[in-house]
């Protein structure tokens, strides 16, 4: 495990990095940083949700 604490005007850029690594990464905090990850992961989830063939 790593843990990182970058500066809040990094914000953007570490989204971008850390967004590259999918799900071999967790943020604990901050809570903004947090929410554009669960609002990043919504999308695909609610895509693969249905079964394409109920359509």
């Amino acid at each position: 495990m790593v843990s990182l604490e970058p500066p809040a005007e990094y914000e953007d850029v570490v989204f971008d990095q850390l967004a590259r690594l999918g799900a071999d990464v967790e943020v604990l905090s901050p809570a903004c940083l947090r929410a554009r990850f669960r609002e990043r992961a919504a999308a695909p989830a609610a895509l693969y949700q249905a079964d394409p063939r109920e359509a």
